[in-house]
């Protein structure tokens, strides 16, 4: 009773639509609007759809196309009290093609409302959109952490939407966060408020999302992104999963249950997720996945030439964090013991290639992108123990590695701090900058940055090639406030970034691929005739080999995936493909 109410009633529009359902030619029983798909979140939308083709199945066996009297049929045996006028209402409606029967896609389309489910997921975004900023309160615990002697600026409590600091003149409200997660927060709850939206945009909405992790060294980010490596052997949900593995389980979840729901439609797809990661040190970019190979971008901050591996379960993740942090650079100061010396972006990026189940000679390709940037800990060479080094001091330094020189372990901190405390500082005003031109309706460029490696890549958030979200760690700690005043001011700060935000095209499978052939061809043409020493191009060798690399990988997975929904149609086994 409670699917045939489903089908009389509501269609699912998008998994994040807030459109009326459409009207049914018969009026549905105040009953089924109650449990209309329209009023889930996505979660329970995507297991209520898995469930719906279940029973459709389990009633039909392997009927593949449906007369008046299947349905009529079906549609009694879930609910007795359906009558033949109800069924003549809507058959018409169910037959696409007129040809006198309904077919399993057709039925699909119908309960569901595909066309419209497909043109809210395609639809562009409009204006600008805000930055959604969250903060987590770490508990109090070691690692400098703990209670401390008191500084001057210190937290002083928190509410939902707000946290206080209080030094001897006033007392500050900082209202920038859509949510303050407290010290009781775990990791499940911290990504249902977190990332929720975000998961949601980029596995349905076809957006490229970036997740910003701020704080000071210590307070948690690292563990809030990924949890600890014990919890990575499972490929069940576990209680001490952080974001990343958690985004990773919901998209392999999601991804088996729409090749599970479609696998008798007829409908021809594959479905891949790849990880990849990069380093931010010094300015400039590495592969973590490539032995720390250095990395060209482009001027946009694209990187040129990394490497990825294929997720096809969460245990997959093990040995992928196991390779990151294994190559990331990490340094023990007095403030934590395992300190991030570098910033890093974990990408999880899904692709998906099918074909028009009403024109099965053309082919779609679609790719975006989930990135976590696990940013370096803002900190104060007196509290970490390092040494301080900026101007003049700062390029002498470099220079003496440039020669050569071998520095001592405070000099080679105290370079790195100041090179993470630099960045922090750039990205924060580009992003005052971006709004104010975005506010003007003034088209922003991503060149107007410092030039390192990190801010550039940031900086394609301000342009609507990601969609930002930020995740603000604090420390409770009496000796910390300092630390923790100047976090809360760069929430705010992030808080006011108001940027456009692009989906991700759908190409021609075909055309993508002959372009990509065309690419490599020329790609490796003008890669052999660049002489790796002795001449003038030689500065190019690197880079023309890194993108002669990547164009390679992005054409043997196009190629891969084409054949793989040619061969195989909509199976679990196609996502392996």
């Amino acid at each position: 009773h409670q699917y045939c109410g489903v089908l009389r009633s509501c269609r699912l529009h998008s998994c994040t639509s807030n459109m009326p359902p459409k009207k049914a030619a018969t009026k549905a029983p105040n009953k089924a609007r109650d449990i209309s798909l329209v009023h889930l979140d996505a979660e329970e939308q995507f297991e209520r759809f898995s469930d719906v083709c279940d029973i459709f199945k389990k009633e039909m066996g392997s009927t593949r196309s449906f007369t008046f009297d299947d349905l009529l049929k079906l549609f009694q045996t879930l609910d007795a009290t359906w009558t033949e006028e109800q069924m003549r209402g809507i058959f018409s409606s169910m037959d696409r093609d007129k040809s006198g029967d309904v077919d399993w896609f057709e039925l699909l389309h119908y309960v569901f409302d595909m066309d419209k489910w497909m043109e809210a997921s395609l639809e562009d975004y409009k204006g600008l959109i805000r930055t959604s900023v969250y903060c987590r309160i770490r508990p109090i615990g070691k690692d400098g952490h703990g209670e401390g002697e008191e500084v001057e600026k210190k937290l002083d409590g928190w509410t939902e939407k707000s946290v206080f600091v209080k030094d001897r003149h006033q007392r500050l409200e900082y209202k920038f966060p859509d949510q303050v997660l407290t010290p009781e927060a775990s990791q499940e709850d911290t990504y249902r408020v977190v990332m929720h939206q975000a998961v949601d945009a980029w596995l349905v909405n076809a957006t490229n999302v970036m997740l910003f992790a701020y704080g000071q060294t210590g307070t948690g980010k690292t563990h809030t992104m990924f949890g600890p490596r014990e919890s990575l052997s499972s490929d069940e949900p576990h209680d001490d999963w952080g974001l990343f593995p958690r985004a990773a389980h919901k998209a392999l979840t999601t991804i088996e249950t729409f090749c599970k729901a479609y696998a008798d439609s007829g409908a021809k797809m594959s479905v891949q997720l790849r990880a990849s990661a990069i380093e931010f040190y010094m300015g400039e970019m590495y592969d973590l996945l490539n032995d720390k190979m250095p990395l060209a971008w482009m001027p946009d901050g694209a990187p040129v030439g990394k490497q990825s591996v294929e997720i096809k379960k969460v245990s997959d993740l093990a040995a992928f964090l196991d390779t990151v942090a294994a190559n990331r650079t990490m340094s023990g100061t007095k403030m934590n013991s395992g300190s991030s010396r570098s910033h890093c972006a974990l990408t999880l990026t899904l692709a998906e290639c099918g074909a028009d189940p009403e024109k099965d000679d053309d082919w779609f390709y679609l790719s975006r992108s989930l990135t976590l940037l696990d940013m370096a800990g803002s900190e104060r060479p007196d509290k970490a123990g390092t040494e301080r080094v900026g101007g003049n001091k700062f390029i002498d330094l470099l220079y003496g590695m440039a020669q050569g020189k071998k520095l001592t372990k405070a000099e080679q901190q105290g370079m790195e701090g100041s090179c993470i405390n630099f960045e922090l500082s750039a990205i924060k005003s580009e992003i005052v900058k971006a709004t104010e031109q975005n506010q003007k309706k003034k088209k922003y460029q991503n060149n107007c940055f410092p030039g390192t490696a990190l801010t550039r890549y940031i900086g394609r958030c301000l342009v609507g090639q990601s969609w930002l979200t930020a995740i603000v760690c604090l420390s409770q700690s009496p000796q910390n406030g300092w630390e923790t005043w100047f976090s809360c001011e760069y929430g705010e700060g992030l808080a006011k970034l108001q940027a456009p935000v692009r989906k991700s095209k759908v190409e021609n499978a075909e055309a993508l691929e002959e372009r990509l052939t065309a690419e490599k061809a020329k790609a490796k043409k003008i890669f052999e005739a660049t002489p790796e020493k002795g001449s003038a191009t030689s500065k190019y060798y690197a880079l023309r080999q890194a993108t002669l690399n990547q164009v390679t990988e992005e054409l043997q997975q196009v190629q891969e995936m084409l054949a793989a929904a040619r061969a195989h149609g909509s199976s679990t086994d196609a996502v392996a493909s």
